[in-house]
């Protein structure tokens, strides 16, 4: 199991995300399984997007894994979530992976190598009451910060009356 430290994954309920992944990884013998949300056309060159193989339902197969591909060349709007359920095979695919941009190994291309060895990867789609909350910039770090903490029951309504007094004085 993978989940990336700049991604927090939030359910209206207990949903039990990694437990739903590693029994679609388990029941369909893939050797990757991969958390997937869909975002708006103008936001795909940000994030892995995934090419769907075939039938889609909630939990479907892929041929192919793009790494920010520009809005225009990208293959669907389902974004990978970051997180992710892995066989060991990934070590391999990970060896032959170069380096991409800063000198870092990127997961979407090791990925893609084992789509490429002819191994099995698939996604599951988060459910309607699970938000997946990138971090990796402050605006969107600032943005997820402000959902939790007016969502606080102990502490959300200090937030809310605190961001109204500020907004009144501006």
């Amino acid at each position: 199991m993978v989940a990336l430290g700049d991604s927090i994954i939030k359910s209206g309920a207990y949903s039990g995300l990694v437990q739903r992944l590693i029994a679609s990884h388990e029941r369909h013998g893939s050797c990757c399984t991969i958390a997937v949300c869909t975002v708006p056309a103008d936001e795909v060159h940000r994030y892995g997007i995934v090419k769907p193989k075939g039938r889609m339902g909630s939990d479907f197969e892929i041929e192919d894994i793009i790494e920010k591909p520009p809005e225009n060349e990208a293959p669907s709007r389902f974004a990978v979530a970051a997180r992710y359920v892995f066989n060991p095979e990934v070590f391999s695919a990970l060896e032959h992976t170069a380096p991409g941009a800063g000198g870092e190994l990127q997961l979407t291309d090791a990925i893609r190598i084992l789509l490429k060895m002819g191994h099995s990867v698939r996604c599951l789609k988060l459910k309607n009451d699970e938000t997946r909350y990138d971090i990796g910039n402050p605006e969107s770090y600032f943005r997820a910060f402000m959902d939790f903490a007016l969502a606080d029951p102990k502490y959300g309504y200090l937030i809310r009356q605190h961001l109204q007094k500020k907004l009144r004085e501006i």
